[in-house]
């Protein structure tokens, strides 16, 4: 008798928690679809928009060659902070505007914190004396590996 009362109970509790998932989701959809119709009634562009235009302007448009030319004719150096949190379109962006992405790490103990600190440069190509004099290595890209 008590193993059918808690079978009942389970199978009650699983319901309940099936029941508030579909309201939680069909809240978020209904947030996410007034979320979008707001910024098109203002024109307006949020973090995720931005990365995704630029990372189309640089990588589908092929004005790559002209935002190079406004930004003086290249990029010597892009610094990551964190760079483990770093999305694929961001990479996108980065790879558009240096050719290639090259890591160097270094680990330091935070001292009041105690956590790990990893410093990232990312160099263009054509610096390979540099890059090798530093202990910088070449990344395999976004997605398929970490140093």
């Amino acid at each position: 008798m008590q193993a059918k009362f808690l079978a009942t109970r389970d199978a009650l509790r699983k319901a309940k928690v099936a029941d508030d998932t579909v309201k939680v989701l069909t809240l978020a959809r209904a947030h996410a679809a007034f979320y979008e119709t707001a910024k098109a009634q203002r024109g307006a562009l949020d973090f995720p928009d931005l990365v995704a235009r630029a990372a189309a302007l640089l990588t589908q448009s092929g004005a790559a060659a002209w935002v190079l030319y406004k930004l003086d004719g290249g990029v010597d150096h892009v610094l990551i902070d964190e760079a483990q949190d770093t999305a694929p379109e961001q990479w996108a962006i980065v790879r558009a505007l240096t050719g290639e992405i090259l890591l160097r790490r270094k680990d330091r103990p935070h001292r009041l914190r105690r956590r790990r600190r990893e410093t990232v440069d990312l160099f263009l190509p054509g610096r390979p004396a540099r890059a090798a004099a530093s202990g910088t290595r070449r990344l395999p890209g976004p997605g398929r590996g970490r140093g």
